[in-house]
């Protein structure tokens, strides 16, 4: 009866369970340089800087789930590639296109790991008039994906949706804020990442699921 349960449940589970990302935009975790240049190159609109070199990308242009990029950055330790991070353009529609992404991902990988506001830093300010308060930053947040290693991946991967000031802190209006998309594989199954979200009108830039 004990293994008819366990198998049962190893059933369910893998019925379940979500499949991973194994990489980003057709670049598969540990891919060259070479192999991500060539799929980079394909995109419309996309600038490679002068800076790139066998470590780390810079590019600017072009667009990522139908959205305008301002920059992209792809990372590869070792040569092998194991980050990409997405910055859009600032349009004054951040915290719409925010809440349009974490639905997107949420369709596709399932309810985020973490989601949660972003809060504050905390600074020691000397106020001039105690009875003066004065308003905190409330727009931001970070909505994040985690997979974990498991018998096969031994590996964890990480998708996080942040939406902040160019700083990574909350911000006073929506003009502040910028919305990054990062992707990450990480060689320490142990490592986390933090994240939240922030609610809106329905957006009328539809975020392509088949970039996510």
């Amino acid at each position: 009866m004990k293994h008819a349960i366990l198998l049962l449940i190893a059933i369910c589970s893998s019925a379940i369970a979500v499949e991973r990302p194994k990489g980003f935009l057709g670049i598969n975790w540990g891919a060259s340089p070479e192999e991500a240049k060539r799929v980079m190159q394909t995109r419309q609109g996309v600038k490679f800087s002068e800076d790139a070199d066998d470590y780390k990308f810079d590019l600017t242009g072009g667009t990522f789930a139908g959205q305008s990029v301002a920059k992209w950055i792809l990372e590869f330790p070792g040569r092998q590639f194991a980050s990409a991070t997405v910055i859009l353009k600032n349009e004054g529609n951040a915290s719409i296109l925010f809440k349009d992404f974490r639905a997107q991902f949420a369709a596709k990988y399932g309810p985020a790991t973490t989601d949660k506001k972003l809060s504050p830093a905390m600074e020691k300010k000397q106020v001039r008039n105690p009875g003066q308060v004065e308003p905190k930053a409330q727009l931001g947040g970070v909505a994040t994906w985690k997979f974990g290693s498991n018998m096969k991946e031994k590996n964890s991967v990480t998708i996080s949706c942040q939406l902040s000031d160019a700083k990574g802190a909350p911000a006073m209006n929506e003009e502040q804020l910028i919305l990054t998309i990062h992707y990450t594989k990480d060689p320490n199954p142990d490592a986390a990442a933090k994240n939240t979200p922030l609610g809106s009108k329905p957006s009328l830039n539809t975020v392509k699921k088949e970039d996510l």
